[in-house]
């Protein structure tokens, strides 16, 4: 018996690709399916951005840029403030890491969808959303602050994220 797959999104990494754009572009219409493009930042971006953790991307900082702005129809980037401020722990000691601490908290499970091109002008912004990052996975509850925990509610400042249980709903 032949089995049949229906393709409904592709989302490939552009740097593991070996293809044109205008090739991959016209696949998408084709198949008549959305094709999301994972682009990594240029390294002059990510340095600049883990010292100024405020530092919100831009077009010009993708890789291959030119090429991306000339063939997408959408351009969207990802910002998430705690991810640089994690870049720029300060020791525990130093009288800044408190204020460091708290920033840390108040930014946890949050990010930014900033829409930089829409093809036709209409629709580009800022979108406050959540995020899990051991998930990868972006929500529409922004104010849903999702803490990085221990087991004892305390702020986890290494690798992995625990949700605490008052937030995920399990306390």
């Amino acid at each position: 018996e032949a089995r049949q797959h229906v393709v409904e999104l592709l989302v490939p990494d552009f740097e593991a690709l070996d293809v044109n754009l205008k090739e991959l572009k016209q696949l998408a219409k084709d198949l008549a399916i959305p094709i999301i493009l994972i682009c990594q930042m240029g390294t002059d971006a990510l340095r600049d951005m883990a010292k100024w953790p405020h530092r919100r991307p831009t077009q010009g900082d993708l890789l291959y840029a030119g090429t991306i702005e000339r063939h997408a129809d959408t351009i969207a980037l990802v910002y998430r403030r705690e991810y640089a401020l994690r870049r720029n722990r300060p020791l525990e000691s130093d009288a800044k890491f408190a204020e460091w601490k708290t920033e840390v908290l108040k930014e946890g499970g949050r990010a930014e969808l900033i829409l930089t091109k829409r093809r036709g002008g209409r629709g580009w912004g800022t979108a406050e959303m959540g995020f899990a990052p051991e998930t990868v996975e972006f929500t529409d509850h922004p104010n849903r602050s999702q803490m990085a925990t221990d087991d004892r509610g305390e702020l986890q400042l290494g690798g992995g994220v625990q949700y605490h249980p008052a937030l995920t709903g399990n306390a």
